[in-house]
């Protein structure tokens, strides 16, 4: 089992492309690295942690379109059992997607995971998985920029998993996947089941 404290890295995507509109060369040299390391393959977590505060609200849960029913602690422990696991056994980069109201207990989490991969942590625009930077920029921009980190990393499968839905009426693997598919011809795209929650379908209006 890999569970090396020293060579966690935590970065923010900001540090990746600065506010001088430049890619960072020597953060790019070590997400490359790790790239090598795994093959080419990154996860990519989207809004991990999402539901845990919920738990304890089921008045928020019933308001809330992205998890309707479903959820138990048992059925969430056993996600997070799942999803430990593997981060604690995977050399990957890891990119996590979530607001910034999370990003405080995303961090303490990982950290005592006390895991051997590089993170990668992006502000996203609420519950959209729009990458955010310290820049303004439209959504296509912040994309296009992921694109070129991805590809400059040398970074080719982006394995999806964390709290995301499936939608109706789009596509069976869900918006959020849809999303990451049209980041670039040379970019392989899919969803690990297992290391996702609630695995719920929500309408399509409620993805657009």
């Amino acid at each position: 089992m890999t569970n090396i404290s020293s060579t966690t890295r935590i970065i923010d995507l900001s540090s990746l492309y600065s506010q001088k509109k430049r890619f960072n060369r020597s953060e790019i040299r070590l997400l490359k690295k790790a790239s090598r390391q795994s093959g080419g393959s990154a996860l990519g977590l989207i809004h991990p942690l999402y539901c845990k505060p919920l738990l304890s609200r089921p008045d928020k849960i019933s308001e809330n379109y992205f998890i309707q029913q479903g959820i138990s602690e048992s059925s969430y422990s056993s996600y997070l059992y799942q999803i430990e696991g593997y981060l604690k056994n995977t050399l990957e980069p890891v990119f996590i997607f979530a607001p910034p109201g999370e990003r405080p207990g995303i961090e303490a989490w990982i950290k005592n995971l006390r895991s051997a991969n590089m993170v990668v942590l992006l502000n996203t625009k609420g519950d959209d998985p729009v990458p955010g930077f310290d820049i303004e920029m439209d959504e296509r921009k912040s994309w296009q920029i992921l694109a070129n980190i991805l590809r400059k990393s040398k970074i080719s499968l982006l394995k999806l998993a964390g709290e995301i839905a499936y939608v109706e009426g789009m596509d069976e693997k869900g918006c959020v996947y849809y999303a990451f598919t049209r980041l670039s011809p040379f970019l392989s795209v899919e969803i690990i089941p297992h290391l996702t929650y609630p695995n719920l379908k929500v309408s399509l209006h409620s993805c657009k």
